[in-house]
This record gives C-alpha cells, structure tokens and sequence, in this order.
C-alpha cells in the first residue's frame, strides 16, 4: 500500500472496523521495496523485506497489537540493513534468519522476537555456500554448492541438528546442476523440487519431513495415439 510518502505501508483490516497501520518503511525504502508480514501469535506480528529471489539487505521487525490496532514503534529483530539474507521460517517466539552474519558463506540464526536473543543455529561452512534454506514442518532444508558447484542437501531438525545429507549423484543425476526452492512451507509434511543440469532432463524430487528422505520421483511418459 502506497500512501503519503510513498513508503510501504502494511494495514490491519479488522473485519466491520477501520484499518490501522501495522509498519511503514523508513530509513530510506522506497516505493519499490516490499515487505510481507506473518502473525507470530495473536499479539505479535513480524514484518520483513522481500525483493523477489534477490539477496537483500536483511530489514525483519516485531510489531505489538495494541487494542484494535498496533503499535506503530517497529522492533528490529537484528540490526537493520546490516547483514545480507532472508526469513526461512519460524517456531514458537525464534524467527530463522538465513544470513551473512555467521559468515560470508551464509549460516543460519534463530533470534528470539521478544528477548532479541540471538544463536547460531547452523554456522557458515569453510567449503560450502549455503544457497538456499527453508523450513518444511519441523524440519529445515538446507541446499549448498561447494567450490566446484556440486549441490548437496542437507536436512536438519529445527535447531540445526544434521540429520541426513543427499547429493543428486546418488539417484543417478550429474553433480552439478540447480534445485528449485522446494513447494511445501512450515504447515507441510511433503515437499516436491526439481533439479535441472544442461547434461540431463529436469527431474522432480520429493522430501519427506517425517523420514527425512528425498526420492527422485517416476517420469510418466504419455505413448503418442496412433489413430
């Protein structure tokens, strides 16, 4: 919602009452910038940044319900614009923040929304750039490139425990190649992705957050009709 200064706005519509303003950008954002937000509990909602698939100066703030709106005082949840990343996913009051701040290599961080406290979660690996995460039920799905640009997945339980590895040469793909973010979110028990190489078709792989188990999923090839 772009109003009065032209700066991104996001309103509380409460059903048979007035909108109230929940978080406007400051600090320089402009028109082009966006932001998303997700409630964290009912008096509590978290406001981030997004541009697209972009790396983006990370800019995540808690904002509290006061009465039929919100306050409009904005808590940064870290340092804003200071290190580079994106939300990955939440559980109970910790925000998961995929980051430069463990290191150039990227890790993940969990910060508390009402403390402010911060942990290391997952801590930027010295061969490995940690490209993509996302949270699928209690799990997270951490896809990296190591210096040659092989891919490998790495699952880990919601506080960073490692609890299986997968590379695409174990189902018969090249090494190289590119997944796609995965479909499923927090609320999902399955999640399809593909990976594509210029050596070989696009194939579609499925996780399992309750084995914890990737599969190459079966090609279904249509015979032409012969009339």
């Amino acid at each position: 919602d772009e109003v009065g200064q032209k700066l991104p706005q996001i309103r509380y519509h409460k059903i048979g009452g007035a909108d109230s303003l929940v978080f406007e950008a400051f600090g320089g954002a402009n028109a082009t910038e966006k932001f998303k937000a997700m409630a964290l509990d009912v008096h509590h909602a978290l406001v981030y940044r997004i541009l697209g698939n972009a790396e983006i100066p990370l800019s995540v703030y808690v904002v509290k319900k006061n009465g039929d709106g919100f306050s409009q005082t904005a808590k940064p949840l870290i340092a804003p614009h200071k290190y580079w990343g994106r939300l990955v996913g939440k559980y109970g009051s910790n925000v998961i923040l995929r980051t430069s701040q463990p290191g150039n290599n990227y890790g993940l961080v969990a910060v508390d929304a009402f403390t402010g406290k911060t942990r290391v979660i997952v801590p930027a690996e010295k061969d490995l750039v940690l490209i993509q995460a996302q949270q699928i039920s209690y799990r997270l799905v951490l896809q990296y490139f190591d210096k040659e640009l092989n891919n490998k997945i790495r699952v880990t339980d919601i506080e960073g425990k490692i609890l299986t590895e997968f590379t695409p040469t174990e189902v018969g793909l090249p090494g190289r190649g590119s997944f796609s973010l995965l479909t499923g979110t927090e609320q999902s028990l399955q999640a399809d992705f593909t990976f594509s190489s210029a050596t070989s078709a696009t194939e579609t792989l499925r996780f399992d957050s309750k084995t914890n188990k990737i599969t190459l999923l079966k090609r279904f090839i249509i015979s032409p009709c012969i009339v």
